[in-house]
């Protein structure tokens, strides 16, 4: 039998046949098959899906039981996997697909493995957003328990944010450092949280340098936070496309 001739047998489109002895990655058949079913025990996840099973089981425990197994899953085995895919995919991999179809299976593999953390970001949301759902719909005869996730936020006595500098006892302005990335050279990129007196808790992301500083964004708005987050989150999905760039340059201008 022909190339074209096993690959239909196979169940494999003929227009694919050519390659059909493409290699998959190792790092993508790793993250995937350790990662197997873990985005489908989201699907359909609401705070009507969880009402359901309490009322299924007649046990208020359940719906926190499943939140608790699905959280232990994204922040357990899920991200370790999604931080070794990370730690291990090389250009290499890329390459062993960039010549595939976008319809090929190795082709879509290695998507869903480089699409990870949209997916795992995506799932979490769904899982908090359905824990908030069920717990905010009870009568009042069960108590509402903290949503999972980090710890709530706790502030000192006599300040405003979490974490304060202790500079407002200098300007009565309480302000925390979220991040700054860069240094006194190059300039930095910095992430704060600050209360004015008489004015509501903002955020602020901004540059400086030695000579002047440019503000990004200034808002009372968490909406508005969590777009610039995803915007930045974006830049960096760039930064890195770029690193790939400049290292296929270097070994093609190293030949």
């Amino acid at each position: 039998m022909t190339v074209l001739t096993n690959a239909v047998a196979a169940g494999i489109p003929g227009r694919l046949a050519p390659y059909r002895y493409a290699t998959l990655p190792a790092a993508v058949d790793v993250y995937l098959k350790a990662t197997a079913g873990y985005e489908a025990r989201f699907d359909n996840l609401s705070g009507h899906s969880l009402r359901r099973l309490e009322i299924q089981t007649g046990n208020t425990d359940e719906p926190r039981d499943l939140v608790e197994e699905l959280h232990a899953v994204l922040h357990g085995p899920w991200k370790w996997a999604i931080d070794r895919f990370d730690d291990t995919v090389t250009p290499a991999d890329f390459e062993a697909v960039a010549h595939l179809p976008w319809d090929h299976p190795h082709t879509i593999a290695y998507r869903k493995a480089s699409s990870a953390m949209d997916t795992w970001h995506a799932c979490k949301t769904r899982l908090y957003e359905a824990w908030m759902d069920w717990s905010l719909d009870l009568t009042g005869t069960v108590e509402i328990p903290d949503p999972p996730g980090p710890d709530p936020v706790e502030v000192e006595d006599g300040h405003r944010v979490p974490d304060c500098t202790g500079h407002c006892a200098e300007d009565e302005t309480c302000s925390a450092e979220l991040a700054d990335l860069g240094n006194d050279t190059d300039g930095h990129l910095v992430a704060e949280i600050y209360a004015e007196p008489g004015k509501p808790v903002q955020a602020v992301v901004f540059t400086f340098d030695l000579r002047n500083d440019t503000t990004l964004l200034r808002t009372d708005d968490p909406a508005k936070l969590r777009a610039q987050a995803d915007r930045l989150h974006e830049f960096a999905s760039r930064i890195s496309y770029g690193a790939y760039i400049l290292d296929q340059l270097k070994k093609r201008e190293a030949k």
